[in-house]
């Protein structure tokens, strides 16, 4: 009953924090029997919750120790169906602790329950994907080994931040086709660690596959490519794989032209930032119809509702963050959307039992809260689709400005397509 109300709550709650969770392929996961999902682990705790959220299945996962330290959170995240692995490095006298999780990962999987395992084991705020441990082969290896008659799925998941730190942005979430280990079950009576290694090379190509992987250097020049792709409104996670394997290549096998091209759209781009633009912006018609201006107008006591009681909830939630020290900065993202959550509930619980004894319609206070902020959010992107209309008539009117970035696309453009950078 508590994992249902918290992934209610978490599903309410991103919808707010990002703009778009796009999903492929999540009608691959089996629907019964046991099941391991293994997805990259670009972004701390909030990886596991864009995943409960799209899987339809109850799920159990894996978190370091050190989180259950506390009695009281060991008590709220085991109720949470969260269980400890212990790392090497949290002391050598607590790493034997690891059999009683594996013990418990083989009693949920005996009884056809999920386990979300990150095969990178750490969490690194990288748009790559890390090397594979071998925490999810021994449990997932030593279960089939003592269940012979259970068959086992795992699914590669490839998480896919557009802006990983960024509030309203975008993800794109891909399901690979579920896989046996019948393959390397003999290799693994005979060489354990042989089956281990051969099973992390299959599921890194198979991660690999639903996986966005840029450099940061080459990031800016991936956007550009992506936004004036003509297929850029369908949001596609193969197409944007594409671009990015194919912008891998041309780095180190046309390195000039290569360079000379970043350098091109180096410039674009900070012309493009001077007006508050972007390629996709420039490239794709950006419309505002008079029925928007009639709706934004309409909405407006709700949007100052939203605003008046809502805002301060995002800064707190961000000051909150910014108190992690360096060395956790992989957290951020996951404390400021925790604390932006939790601060949320309390405020409206707290206003609830404030204004209740008032009329017993202050109940509907949380609803109304939450219809306050979409309109607060949907308002924003209407504001902001305006002022970008506003920016483009400005940069249409820079006669030189416009002809130099129209020859700047050109270039892009004329690269792509002799590279056949995308089909």
């Amino acid at each position: 009953m508590l994992y249902r109300i918290l992934k209610f709550i978490v599903a309410q709650s991103l919808k707010i924090h990002y703009k778009n969770i796009k999903s492929f392929n999540v009608g691959a996961i089996p629907e019964k029997g046991p099941l391991i999902i293994a997805p990259n682990h670009p972004n701390s705790f909030l990886d596991a919750l864009i995943i409960a959220v799209q899987v339809n299945r109850p799920l159990y996962f894996l978190a370091r120790s050190d989180v259950f330290n506390k009695k009281w959170a060991a008590f709220l995240l085991k109720k949470m169906q969260l269980i400890p692995i212990y790392r090497i490095t949290e002391g050598i006298d607590k790493f034997h602790k690891n059999q009683e999780t594996f013990d418990h990962c083989h009693e949920i999987l005996a009884n056809d329950g999920a386990l979300l395992i990150f095969p990178e084991g750490l969490s690194k705020q990288e748009k790559r994907l890390q090397e594979l441990k071998k925490g999810l082969a021994r449990i997932a290896f030593s279960f089939v080994g003592s269940h012979p008659q259970k068959r086992l799925s795992i699914v590669p998941v490839g998480i896919n931040y557009d802006k990983i730190t960024a509030f309203n942005s975008h993800i794109l979430v891909g399901f690979g086709h579920p896989f046996t280990l019948d393959p390397w079950m003999k290799d693994y009576n005979d060489k354990p660690n042989l089956a281990y290694q051969a099973f992390n090379i299959y599921l890194e190509q198979a991660l690999k596959k639903h996986l966005i992987e840029i450099t940061p250097e080459h990031e800016e020049v991936f956007h550009a490519f992506s936004e004036i792709d003509p297929c850029f409104e369908q949001n596609s996670l193969d197409r944007k794989h594409l671009i990015a394997e194919g912008i891998l290549k041309l780095s180190e096998k046309d390195k000039k032209n290569f360079n000379e091209v970043e350098s091109q759209s180096h410039k674009a781009e900070a012309l493009l930032t001077d007006y508050g633009l972007s390629f996709k912006h420039f490239k794709h018609k950006v419309n505002v119809k008079a029925i928007d201006l009639f709706i934004l107008i309409m909405l407006l006591p709700f949007t100052f509702t939203g605003l008046v009681f809502n805002w301060w909830i995002y800064f707190a939630g961000k000051g909150i963050a910014k108190l992690l020290p360096k060395k956790h900065e992989q957290f951020y993202t996951s404390v400021r959307f925790g604390s932006a959550t939790l601060l949320w509930i309390i405020w409206a619980i707290f206003l609830t039992a404030v204004l209740s004894p008032i009329s017993l319609w202050f109940l509907l206070t949380p609803i109304v809260l939450f219809i306050a902020l979409k309109t607060l959010l949907k308002t924003k992107r209407k504001l902001l689709k305006i002022k970008r209309l506003f920016a483009l008539q400005r940069l249409n009117a820079d006669v030189k400005k416009h002809h130099e970035l129209i020859e700047s696309i050109k270039e892009l453009m004329n690269y792509r397509n002799k590279n056949e950078l995308i089909p």
